[in-house]
This record gives structure tokens, sequence and C-alpha cells, in this order.
């Protein structure tokens, strides 16, 4: 049997040309072209949600709120900059506006035991102010220097004769009287105690009628010194009969205080307090120097003197840093509507290296008023408040927030007497004295104009 071979199936399969070089070029410049338009595209949209970002904030003056990529944000420096939320992770101690100092009058070094007190000099925030001897000081900034003293406290009166007092300024109420004290003009003897008793005589007053009183933290106590004034350095015809024995006995003036709720550094055996007398936030006092311990043990303890507040949580983080200009990094503060130097006189970066420098009074005052940093040319020489506002009581060695103010100086490191001072623009009338804050610890103070303490500039 012969065996017969398949007969192949016809197809109409014909293989392709080979692809010339020609083709190809035509095929990569689509592609090419394709993906040009396509970049040119996402290149407008990012550049018109970048432009919409900036004009936002163009037309709007520092810490206006705006829209970062959908998120809240506030206005810096031109910039939207997206607010970081809490979590639950805020110190909210300081959550309500800057008093000013009340301090009217400007001051120059001079001989010891007479009056330094000077015609406010030059023009803050002209070109050459820096160049003007003692320019650019506290009494030429702020609220004071266009409202009169009697427009800040509010009387308001109480039940049975427990009359208040309103700030317009920071919105806090206070008791009219120290503790010990009543009637409309605070007749009787203001009361010392231990801290455990000023803090559970606020929380069951019923002062005025209401029932919300509590020992003030550190801040709040703070924002009703008098600057202008000492012994009691407190405004003495809205807070009547205010005590101070310093007239009587010279050494009262170390000695009487005024508690806070604010523990020393985490330390609850211990807490601030105001010293009455100069105005000094201090951990300690005494002519045999003691800390503030809550028992009072061995000392006669302190006054009271308690507030109503309405301390809100924060929903956004107070700080916020932009190192858009890596050399000249800034911070911006949302409680005071204030914009810091992250870094120290002579440090730079975003980390705030190199050596912090220190000058005198006078040089410190000249220093922040020619700086051009960040591309802000109007800074100044913070007031005390606003220094000491930067302190964190619940850090130490420095106290400060160091993840936005990172690598500032401290006692310790540097052995210099006054490392971790700072000067405040606050100068005071006698002694050529003018008032700094501490970061080493975190308390206030002051001391002679020609020694040297660190700077740390703010605007506006």
């Amino acid at each position: 049997m012969t065996r017969q071979l398949a007969t192949p199936v016809q197809t109409n399969y014909n293989p392709p040309e080979p692809i010339n070089n020609t083709q190809i070029k035509m095929t990569t410049n689509l592609i090419i072209k394709y993906l040009s338009t396509l970049s040119t595209c996402l290149l407008v949209i990012f550049l018109a949600r970048c432009d919409d970002s900036q004009k936002q904030c163009s037309e709007n003056n520092n810490f206006s709120n705006c829209s970062s990529d959908n998120n809240s944000g506030i206005c810096l420096n031109g910039n939207c900059v997206e607010l970081t939320p809490c979590n639950g992770n805020c110190n909210n101690n300081l959550y309500f506006p800057l008093p000013d100092t009340n301090l009217r009058v400007c001051h120059q070094d001079s001989p010891e035991g007479s009056d330094g007190t000077i015609l406010c000099p030059g023009q803050p925030g002209n070109s050459d102010c820096s160049e003007v001897d003692y320019c650019g000081q506290d009494a030429q900034y702020g609220w004071d220097l266009h409202n009169p003293p009697e427009e800040r406290f509010k009387m308001e009166n109480g039940d049975n004769s427990e009359n208040m007092v309103k700030d317009r300024i920071t919105g806090l109420s206070w008791q009219l009287c120290s503790r010990g004290q009543s009637g409309t003009n605070c007749n009787g003897t203001a009361l010392t105690s231990t801290w455990h008793e000023a803090a559970n005589y606020c929380e069951q007053s019923t002062w005025g009628g209401y029932e919300d009183w509590k020992l003030p933290n550190r801040y709040e106590l703070q924002s009703i010194v008098d600057y202008g004034t000492t012994s009691p350095a407190i405004n003495t015809e809205v807070f009547i009969n205010s005590p101070s024995h310093f007239q009587e006995n010279y050494d009262m003036w170390w000695i009487e205080c005024v508690w806070s709720a604010s523990d020393y550094h985490n330390d609850t055996t211990a807490a601030w307090a105001l010293m009455v007398n100069s105005g000094d936030i201090s951990q300690g006092s005494g002519l045999e120097y003691h800390l503030h311990d809550k028992d009072a043990s061995g000392w006669p303890g302190c006054y009271t003197r308690c507030v109503r507040a309405s301390n809100v949580q924060q929903e956004y983080r107070r700080f916020i840093a932009d190192n858009s200009i890596l050399e000249e990094p800034i911070v911006a503060d949302r409680i005071t509507s204030l914009i810091w130097q992250r870094c120290s006189a002579g440090q730079n970066g975003s980390q705030c290296t190199s050596d912090a420098t220190m000058t005198d009074w006078k040089s410190s005052l000249a220093y922040c008023q020619q700086l051009e940093w960040a591309g802000i040319k109007n800074w100044r020489l913070p007031n005390i408040q606003e220094i000491s506002s930067l302190i964190d009581s619940t850090y130490s060695r420095p106290a400060i927030n160091s993840e936005f103010f990172p690598n500032t100086p401290y006692y310790g490191p540097i052995t210099h007497n006054n490392a971790g001072q700072y000067w405040s623009s606050t100068g005071r009338s006698y002694n050529s004295f003018a008032l700094y804050a501490d970061f080493t610890s975190g308390f206030t103070h002051f001391y002679k104009q020609p020694e040297l303490r660190h700077v740390r500039c703010v605007s506006p």
C-alpha cells in the first residue's frame, strides 16, 4: 500500500516586512510628543494649584487662614503652610493673646543708683534705628503705644461686693482681691499659705457668684504684671490694695510671692511663683534661697489670687517651622501671632548650628533693628512678655521646645554665667537694668545692661 503525503494547507499569511528606521523614528516621536503633552498638563495643574496657594497668601497678612492640599493652613511669609493637628499632644498652657507690658518710657545705661529714664530715641523700623543708641525698646512698640492703661481692664460687679477684673486683651477674669481680703476696696490682710491651701481655696471659691475659679498657671499670672512699676508690680489702680510690704521692709523684695499652678519642671513638689515686688517668675525665693516647695516648709508661703478662664483645647500645634530659606529658618506662633528667628544670634541652618553669640543690651537692640532674615526686615528685640512666652517649663536644659528651637544654649555645656539667658527690650528705671528670660530652667529676672546675653529676634 502506497502511503500518500498530506496536501499542504493554503493560507493568505504573508510575513511582515522588516520595520525600517523611519518608522521607528516616527513612532518614537509620537510617544515623546504624548509624554511631553501629558507632562505639560500635569505641570499646568500643579502650577495652578501652587499659584492658587500662593495667591491666597499674597493678598493676606501672616496668620490668615488658607488651604494647603485641601488641609487647613496659615499664611506665612507669602506661602500657605499646612497646620499640624495636635492629636492630644499639645501644651495648652499659653492659649490667649499676649498683653503688652505697660512700660511707657525708655531707658539707657546709667550709673548705679541713678534713674536711667530717657526720651525714646530714633524711629523704630527705620533703616537708621540700628545706628541710634537704644532705639527699638519695649516702649516704642505695641498696644501701649496707642492705648491708655485704663482701656485694658474692666471692673465687673459680683455678688456680695465680690468684684472681678476683666482683662480685655487676654479675656481672663480675675478676683479683684487676694485671699484674705474682701469688699470693693479689698479690705483686710492678704494671707500667705502653702500651695495646696491656695489651690484648694480657688477650687472651692464662689467669689462673685461663680464656681469655676482656679489657681492661675505661670503664663496667666505673668499676664497681669505691670512692668512700668514695682512694689507691687501690678496696676494698683485696678487691683486695689494688692499686698506688698517692701516699703516697710526692704527684705520683702526677695520674699513676697503669689502661687501659680505650674509645676517646676515636672517636679510635683515645687511650683513657679510670681515675685510680688519685681514681677519676676521664679522657682524659688527668700533671703536664704529655697525652692517654692508646695508644703512651704520653713517659710511663710505665697499669696493667692484666683482666675476664671476658658482654656480651650487646641486643635492644631502652636508652632509652625518654616525652613524654606535653609540658612535662615523661622518659626510662627499661632497663639501670639509672632514670627521668631528659629536660631539664636550667631547660629543658622535648620538645626541652628554654630555657637550662639552674646551681646550687651544696647547692641542687642541694634542687632534686631538691622537684621534681615528669611527675607523679613521688620525684626525687633522682643519684650519680656514675648520672650518668656517661649519658655516651656515642661522642659529643662533648655526650657524650650527644641523641636522648633533647636540648639538653644543653656548653662552646663556653656559655662558662662549668663548662658541660656536672653535679653528682652524691657528696661528698668534704676541701676541700669533690663529684663531677661532664662532658658536653662525657665525663670525671668533683670540685671545690668552692659552684661552679655543671648538674642532671639521677633517680628512684627
